[in-house]
């Protein structure tokens, strides 16, 4: 007997699974594991929840003290738990918090103890991106000093709060601290230049974790280090930006009443003022633009080059496109205003909707609202739509194909527009437009004499809250990673739960602001809800059965 051909076996079970599957239909099978009791006293607003949704901790009373209950364990009794300072470690793996006990002040990590200081840097309790390693700021006996992984480094007269900062990925460890009226850079351990005074919150690393920059101050002036380098000395010296990528960097530089964006290192023109919060990078980091002001009026510099002046330029802009490749702004002229979008003015209106214009993922794109009167008008790449009384929120599809946007028919009634149809009318939209990873799909909340009701695929879903009911609420509405299956958590009275592909849940008495329902992959769905006086993790799996 001749052996079949592997290429003809493998299609031929290939053939036999999908008819298999043809014959199968999914369930949803879901499951509730306990995380502990909701203790007597707890301050619900205090519960956190891991970033992957399977571990919940909380602050709660015990009389005249305080303890700490994750996945349902006590933590200590303290006299005070400090304010935020209960977090979950990158990974969801660690956990800490920060508490009082006497006079004495402790760091917990995953149950247990740090040794007691006099104070501490509350607000300076920070993970490691991978999650292996913490760092905070700690005094006692009069000095300060970090403490990393447990171990305590030099002591100083002073670590200013806001300047610990780990590198994205995350090799790299770096804090700001003084002794008597010296300051110094601490980068990976090794003590930097000599400064009278560092700028709050004025360290950073770049994303890529290669460079660092740092905003200080010496002999009555400002300057920014970069990779070690001390920079020109001026009167001011406003925040370091370092591009998306991290090769390059922007700050602005202040003499008197005169402005200059500094680009790597680079002085640029001097004028009346440079916008806040500017320059800017091109995503992809070739680009750079900043507002300044010159003579009464405001410009554009692009890459260095100025373009035309107007009486204002609108908050929010310039802005780029996500490939970096455009470059819009709103601009004002005579009372009028225009989208200038690639360096070429649009229409002139009598308004524009707030912020800048919405590209599409690829960058291809351009969409805005305007007013030429009263009413909205949608600009699709430069053309002018159809008007409304109002219209925006725009979003585009994943592939960029798609645009959806809100839209006013009058004072009461608001409806979706998807692909340029119109959708049912509505007492209001509940949140943006979802669309699904692969695009073809799309799904919101809508809101009808005070009910929320699920509109998928632009037909009304009657079972939003189960039992062919609408719901109260709708929360984290979402499709899953290979876009078969929507999900949302649910307020039905009282009472919460979540629906899955029209399907409700049981019904939770509550469910915590931190908590989130959300995929774990394409088959699976997890959120955190209160029972009985207990916390649950919620998972609902899909499962391919026979039909």
């Amino acid at each position: 007997m001749r052996p079949v051909p592997r290429l003809l076996l493998l299609a031929l079970l290939f053939a036999a699974a999908a008819s298999w599957a043809a014959g199968c239909k999914t369930i949803q099978v879901t499951t509730e594991t306990p995380l502990g009791k909701v203790m007597p006293g707890v301050a619900m607003e205090s519960v956190v929840v891991s970033p992957d949704g399977r571990h919940v901790a909380c602050e709660a009373a015990r009389g005249e003290k305080r303890v700490v209950v994750a996945d349902g364990v006590e933590i200590g009794e303290y006299d005070k738990i400090f304010e935020e300072s209960l977090r979950f470690s990158p990974d969801s793996r660690h956990f800490l918090f920060a508490a009082r006990r006497g006079d004495r002040r402790m760091v917990v990590i995953d149950g247990v103890e740090g040794k007691p200081y006099d104070a501490l840097g509350v607000k300076d309790f920070i993970f490691s991106p991978d999650s292996r390693h913490v760092a905070y700021r700690a005094i006692l006996g009069g000095k300060w000093f970090i403490v990393f992984d447990g171990k305590e480094g030099p002591k100083y007269d002073g670590i200013p709060d806001g300047l610990l900062v780990f590198s994205a990925d995350p090799k790299r460890f770096a804090y700001v601290a003084h002794r008597g009226e010296h300051y110094c850079l601490v980068i990976d351990g090794v003590e930097r230049g000599s400064y009278d005074q560092a700028n709050q919150k004025g360290l950073k690393f770049s994303p890529d974790g290669l460079r660092w920059a740092a905003e200080m101050r010496r002999g009555g002036k400002e300057l920014v280090v970069v990779d070690g380098v001390d920079g020109n000395r001026y009167e001011h010296v406003g925040h370091v930006f370092f591009s998306p990528r991290g090769g390059r960097y922007a700050y602005v530089a202040i003499n008197g009443r005169k402005q200059a964006a500094v680009i790597d290192g680079v002085e640029g023109k001097w004028y009346d003022g440079v916008a806040e919060g500017q320059p800017v990078f091109s995503p992809d980091g070739l680009h750079y633009a900043y507002i300044a002001s010159c003579e009464g009026k405001r410009l554009v510099v692009f890459d260095g080059a100025e373009g035309p002046p107007y009486d204002t330029i609108g908050k929010g802009t310039p802005c780029f496109s996500p490939d970096g490749s455009r470059m819009a702004y709103r601009a004002w002229r005579n009372n009028r205003i225009t989208m200038v979008v690639d360096g070429e003015p649009g229409r002139w209106y009598e308004t524009l909707n707030e912020g800048p214009p919405t590209f599409s993922p690829d960058g291809r794109r351009c969409v805005y609202g305007a007013q030429p009167e009263e009413e909205t008008v949608v600009v699709l790449d430069g053309v002018e739509g159809r008007s409304w009384r109002a219209a925006g929120y725009f979003v585009f599809s994943p592939d960029s194909q798609r645009l959806a946007y809100q839209a006013w028919r009058n004072k009461e009634t608001m409806l979706t527009v998807v692909d340029g149809v119109e959708g049912p009318d509505f007492d209001g939209i509940a949140g943006n437009v979802v669309f699904s990873p692969d695009s073809k799909r799309v799904a919101y909340a809508a809101e009808r004499g005070g009910k929320h009701v699920l509109v998928l695929d632009g037909a009304e879903q009657k079972s939003a809250g189960g039992l062919n009911e609408p719901c109260d609420g709708v929360r984290n509405l979402a499709f899953s990673p290979d876009s078969r299956h929507v999900a949302y958590g649910a307020k039905v009275g009282e009472k919460h739960t979540y629906v899955v592909d029209g399907v409700r849940g049981a019904l939770y008495d509550d469910f915590p602001r931190a908590s989130a329902v959300a995929f774990d992959g394409p088959s699976r769905v997890r959120a955190v809800f209160v029972k009985d006086g207990r916390f649950v993790l919620v998972t609902v799996e899909f499962r391919l059965a026979l039909g």
